[in-house]
């Protein structure tokens, strides 16, 4: 009998005490959703507010479509100051403002790195979304020249990021492919980062509209894995065959000072 009494009594403790635990989940996805809501509310009066957002409908279509959703729950009510000459009248921004022009400098920058409107529409979402990147999220003021190559090295490292990641996971089916741009994969990453912004540019310039594109800058996995191993051969062999054009195209970069 005692034993029967136990069991019961131990079956009511675990029953309450899985109920507690639903219900302080069920509290804390609540809160979260909360805030997420508010924050995407903040978030979109500021880009409609803001004449200086370039890219107001892009992001405006992100934010509905949920990419941001990461981002915005990270979103708190610190300031931060600035401490330069400023149209900014209070002398602060919000990290929800802060980053939403973040964000529009980082569109803006990839729109004058690959001038093509298809491509920044199919991959612009997919850098943002996939990037383990915090430069979005930094405190360090856009607008403050001191900055200027911290934001610059981070927008080139989320750009690359899945392209790095993707030649890694090839690199013994593109070993001619590889040598021929002059890579050391086993060197310091640092050391090749700005060889790899420079060939996924030329790649994307020489194979401008072409369907593969989103290849380079979606991470492969084993369910696209021989889908994107032919399109990046594609790719590379398109650009092999228009090297001369790809020097003269460098070239006119160096002489206008856009490299």
């Amino acid at each position: 009998m005692l034993w029967l009494i136990l069991t019961i009594v131990f079956i009511k403790i675990g029953w309450e005490s899985d109920k507690m635990r639903d219900r302080d989940y069920f509290i804390n996805n609540k809160s979260c959703a909360i805030i997420k809501n508010k924050n995407r509310g903040i978030l979109e009066k500021i880009i409609k507010k803001e004449k200086c957002i370039k890219n107001k409908f892009f992001i405006l279509d992100l934010l509905q479509y949920g990419q941001l959703d990461d981002f915005i729950k990270q979103l708190d009510n610190e300031k931060i100051i600035i401490n330069h000459n400023t149209l900014i009248k209070k002398g602060y921004l919000t990290r929800s403002e802060h980053f939403v022009f973040v964000l529009d400098n980082f569109i803006s920058y990839f729109i004058d790195i690959f001038n093509n409107i298809d491509l920044i529409h199919k991959v612009l979402p997919t850098c943002i979304n996939s990037t383990s990147n915090g430069v979005f999220l930094s405190t360090f003021y856009l607008y403050d020249n001191d900055y200027l190559k911290y934001y610059t090295d981070n927008y080139n490292l989320i750009i690359i990021e899945n392209f790095y990641y993707n030649l890694i996971k090839f690199k013994n089916e593109l070993t001619d492919e590889i040598r021929l741009i002059g890579l050391e994969l086993n060197d310091n990453y640092e050391n090749i980062r700005n060889i790899l912004f420079s060939v996924l540019e030329e790649i994307c310039f020489v194979n401008r509209n072409h369907y593969a594109l989103l290849s380079l800058f979606t991470k492969v996995d084993d369910d696209t894995y021989d889908l994107y191993l032919i399109q990046w051969k594609i790719l590379f062999s398109n650009y092999f065959d228009n090297i001369d054009f790809v020097y003269a195209y460098r070239d006119f970069k160096k002489k206008n000072a856009l490299l």
